[in-house]
């Protein structure tokens, strides 16, 4: 019994000497570690603005989109910036460690952040894909309210293309609903693929029109 409580006794002991021997040698390396971090940090900095620099700045998009989305990059740059700074700042492993937790968490905490910021860049070029829709249809639209005067023996057909342009209305309201619903790219794809055909229609119709139009 004496030597088992004996040989308990020297691996307990053993083991903490084992246990601040790797503390030393984690605390001699500390330097070399907290370098291999900060740089995996600047990688992700650096991952977030080739994204920034390849979507988010050529993408035709409005202002306000545009310094929402800003809002969120810069908000999370800023944040691993500062972990950047804490990792630095420590002086034993200990410090490391607790740092290095804090870190963790606060990416875990904060990717929503970067997600929303993927989404509202894809919801604002789906917005400018249906505000242009818009304005082809207004300007078609206009042309037939003024053909309607002008050519009073294709009244039937130009109602039949009011008809067209008042589908395509609903379809674009279609459209729209499917980006504020934050539908997949897929589906949104699909119906405005949908909308672009029927206004390639509706024009040829357009030119038929006035290309017969008798006074």
């Amino acid at each position: 019994m004496k030597k088992a409580i004996t040989i308990f006794f020297l691996v307990i002991i053993s083991a903490s000497f084992v246990s601040a021997a790797f503390r030393d040698t984690l605390n001699d390396n500390l330097e070399t570690i907290k370098q291999k971090n900060i740089d995996l940090i600047g990688q992700k900095i650096e991952r977030v603005l080739a994204w920034k620099e390849q979507k988010l700045d050529p993408a035709p998009i409005n202002d306000e989109a545009r310094e929402l989305i800003n809002g969120f990059i810069e908000g999370w740059i800023a944040g691993l910036e500062q972990r950047k700074e804490d990792i630095a700042a420590t002086t034993t492993i200990e410090e490391y460690i607790r740092v290095r937790k804090e870190i963790n968490q606060y990416i875990i905490n904060n990717i929503p952040e970067l997600q929303k910021a993927v989404f509202e860049l894809r919801k604002a070029l789906n917005e400018e894909i249906s505000n242009k829709i818009t304005e082809i249809v207004d300007k078609i639209n206009a042309r037939i309210d003024e053909l309607q005067p002008m050519c009073p023996g294709q009244q039937a057909e130009i109602e039949a293309l009011q008809d067209d342009l008042d589908g395509i209305d609903e379809e674009v309201n279609e459209l729209r609903q499917l980006i504020l619903n934050n539908s997949s790219a897929a589906l949104i794809t699909i119906q405005t693929n949908k909308v672009y055909a029927m206004i390639s229609n509706v024009i040829i119709s357009l030119e038929s029109i006035i290309n017969s139009c008798s006074y």
